[in-house]
């Protein structure tokens, strides 16, 4: 709900399975319970209020969408150092920014491995329609049928 930040997911493990936690699922799951507080007073942080829940969230979905949409050119076995240096101009021997934005590039290859589960997410809570475009478009570059 922070204005104008996109907040990094990131790389953590899940300490009862011993195996990668998905930051992607969870940011799917979370879309309902976030769109839930629609009508509520929130009041997040410094700021004095949100203008909207659903502002909020079409903030963080195009986001999502317009750097999910860099990633759609590299095939999936490109390493992650080699997107950070080509799309992102970032020396992966920078360990905590490398670290942030690797973090950010294997979330959003979750996306682009499982789209649906975004599509399902916001088809759920009524905010598809306003991301369709970009969706459908970064789809139709993957040649994937099941968007």
């Amino acid at each position: 709900m922070l204005r104008n930040i996109f907040q990094t997911p990131l790389l953590e493990w899940d300490f009862h399975t011993d195996d990668r936690f998905r930051n992607y699922d969870a940011y799917c799951q979370s879309l309902p319970n976030m769109a839930s507080l629609r009508g509520k007073v929130i009041l997040p942080g410094h700021r004095v209020t949100i203008d909207s829940v659903d502002s909020s969230l079409l903030f963080y979905l195009n986001k999502l969408l317009d750097r999910a949409e860099l990633l759609v050119e590299f095939p999936e076995e490109t390493p992650t150092a080699q997107i950070l240096e080509k799309v992102l101009g970032i020396n992966p021997d920078f360990a905590f920014v490398s670290y942030a934005k690797a973090s950010e590039i294997i979330f959003l290859r979750d996306f682009l491995a499982a789209p649906e589960k975004l599509r399902q997410a916001t088809d759920r809570i009524g905010l598809f329609p306003f991301i369709a475009d970009k969706f459908h478009r970064i789809c139709g570059e993957m040649n994937r049928k099941a968007c």
